[in-house]
């Protein structure tokens, strides 16, 4: 059986390995919620606004809200994945090698 994947299947399969990608993920995460942070704090105490604390603030959220439609459709890419090297081997294609891996 050929396994088709998606060019994102294809991706998370050839970066499956690579736990530096998942720690500059993190990386990230965590320095733009401290970023924020202290950029809200500055901006509470400079201005001493709660119009510019606000901006801030929807800004921080709407941020966090891509983050986290992002890991949702990560999981769901994941669960495709699994799905479909799950058929393969059940159908006997564990003696081909897996699409987007060098045989």
């Amino acid at each position: 059986m050929r396994c088709d994947l998606t060019p994102l299947e294809r991706q998370i399969l050839d970066r499956g390995g690579n736990s530096n990608v998942t720690r500059q993920r993190r990386t990230i995460v965590v320095a733009s919620g401290l970023g924020f942070a202290a950029l809200l704090i500055a901006m509470a105490f400079v201005k001493r606004s709660w119009q510019s604390v606000l901006v801030i603030a929807l800004l921080y959220i709407a941020i966090t809200v891509w983050e986290k439609v992002a890991y949702a459709n990560a999981g769901l890419a994941y669960k495709s994945l699994i799905q479909k090297l799950k058929a393969n081997l059940a159908e006997g294609g564990s003696s081909q090698p897996l699409p987007g891996r060098d045989a």
